[in-house]
């Protein structure tokens, strides 16, 4: 059922029900499998007395890819969401199924043959997506061979429909058509729009043959037979629904090939349609993200909500789970399981590692975290103003960051006085180089007369501690030379280049 080639690695192993399956027990990266195979921490296989279990099931998007570990997923912070929401009622368990590259139809298997032995009281499905780019990268014979297997009962009127004739007879009648005229004034050709129009008609038969709609519609049904609650949560597409070429492209802040725009534009429309009219036929309880991410980002930005071009941040799963437990606390059958709802809970003043994060600009840090080495995420009271650290470089024998301009200046708030542990480690390029390291204008560690080290294999290393008063502090690493100081190590850099900086960080001592 692998559909994807999807790139197992490490985390995952051949399964002949869905293809292939996380691996218990296994850690690789962020990423912490429990002994049952799913991310997080271990819970029964039987459901414990007086306890509402919730599942969430979709694919990396729900699994949490690049979020910056377990705790920052949407069902973790759904879990804490929900047990501060209701803290008197039931204890609530909230499940991670989601699988990296899974889709509707590993969903579907789930449901059919997995799920029922954990017996979950609700589900939350987030799938679409892995649909989307699978039904895309398949070739449409393939698919059609695929759906007869599956015994699709729209199949006939799928494949018949001739949309490349379609397209011909509106491609004729708007030559003639003042229209034409209108669209060409616009900058916008009739060929143009006609190609848009050929590729989606194409994506919409493919995904009908791929079976998205009819799987979760299974999905559902089979659920209301067995008298589980199910929650359909729409993932919310990066795309705005009008980006069209590589201008559009660039104006995303990771990079995506404008050839695979369209294709996010199509997803972004049909999934959030399809998931609608599945909702609204099956009266099941639907969350649309969509329109509540379009509005973040316009006031925020992309990369407070995207870890990349497809994943959340912890702040994007924030909104995922905070949304997901508003819905709950309507829904009459979760309440009546879980209890009374406290009152006027405000969310965000529970949660501020979660509402207030926003991600590292450049020239920011995170205290606790290696300056040379971390890509993270970072609250708002943990956050570094770095000056005088470029930016990080790499060549097989390690990498760094170059201190230059004579000075690194660190720059950090701390709500009370504390004790902070500064580490360091340094490559020095020059004869007689000399550090000092100064907190808030008092010196805490003085070196001289550090001789030259062959490059990134000898280092200098040091500790030192410092008090860090309430409010805002200053943490400088000074230099007594650098190049063309003098010395020239490197002559035709015209930076004043310090030292190579292999490891800095200031952390609680």
């Amino acid at each position: 059922m692998d559909m994807q080639s999807f790139q197992k690695g490490e985390y995952a192993a051949k399964d002949d029900l869905l293809g292939y399956r996380l691996i218990e027990g296994k850690k690789v990266g962020e990423y912490s499998f429990n002994s049952l195979g799913f991310r997080g921490k271990d819970f029964q296989v039987s459901k414990p007395k007086d306890t509402i279990r919730v599942m969430c099931v979709g694919g990396s998007t729900t699994i949490g890819s690049n979020a910056g570990g377990d705790n920052y997923t949407y069902p973790y912070i759904l879990e804490e969401l929900l047990r501060k929401v209701f803290p008197k009622g039931q204890r609530i368990e909230v499940i991670n199924a989601g699988v990296f590259g899974y889709h509707s139809w590993h969903s579907l298997l789930r449901v059919e043959k997995e799920f029922d032995r954990y017996d979950p009281d609700f589900y939350v499905f987030m799938d679409g997506l892995n649909d989307v780019m699978a039904a895309y990268s398949i070739d449409k014979k393939a698919l059609e061979h695929f759906a007869n297997g599956a015994g699709s009962p729209y199949l006939s009127q799928l494949v018949n429909n001739n949309s490349e004739s379609f397209v011909g007879r509106i491609s004729a009648f708007l030559r003639v058509s003042a229209l034409y005229s209108l669209m060409e004034h616009a900058g916008r050709t009739v060929q143009d729009w006609l190609e848009s129009l050929n590729f989606d008609l194409k994506m919409r038969e493919k995904m009908g043959l791929f079976g998205y709609r009819r799987n979760v519609e299974r999905m559902v049904s089979i659920l209301r037979e067995k008298h589980k609650g199910v929650v359909l949560l729409n993932y919310p597409w990066i795309v705005d629904g009008t980006m069209k070429n590589e201008e559009s492209a660039s104006t995303l802040p990771y990079r995506i090939d404008p050839g695979l725009l369209k294709l996010y534009d199509f997803g972004r429309a049909y999934v959030q349609r399809t998931n609608a009219e599945i909702a609204a036929k099956l009266s099941v309880p639907y969350v649309d993200m969509q329109p509540i991410f379009d509005e973040q980002a316009k006031e925020w930005g992309l990369k407070r909500l995207y870890s990349d071009n497809l994943h959340f941040t912890r702040y994007g799963n924030y909104l995922l789970a905070k949304a997901v437990c508003r819905e709950l606390v309507r829904n009459e059958a979760f309440t009546h399981m879980a209890g009374q709802a406290a009152e006027n809970v405000n969310l965000d003043a529970l949660f501020p590692e979660m509402s207030s994060w926003r991600p590292l600009e450049p020239g920011e840090a995170c205290m606790g975290h290696d300056l040379v080495g971390w890509f993270g995420v970072c609250s708002a009271k943990s956050r570094i103003h770095v000056s005088g650290l470029d930016d990080i470089e790499i060549d097989p024998l390690g990498k760094w960051r170059w201190a230059y301009g004579g000075m690194i200046g660190l720059k950090f708030t701390a709500e009370a006085g504390q004790r902070l542990r500064i580490e360091f480690a340094i490559n020095n390029p020059i004869p007689g180089q000399g550090l000092s390291i100064q907190a808030n204008g008092v010196e805490v560690y003085k070196a001289t007369d550090i001789p030259a080290q062959k490059w990134l294999v000898e280092k200098r290393e040091g500790t030192c501690q410092i008090t860090a008063k309430a409010g805002e502090n200053q943490v400088n690493l000074v230099f007594l030379q650098g190049n063309h100081q003098g010395f020239d190590f490197a002559p035709a850099d015209a930076r004043t280049l310090n030292a190579a900086v292999l490891h800095l960080s200031i952390d609680n001592q």
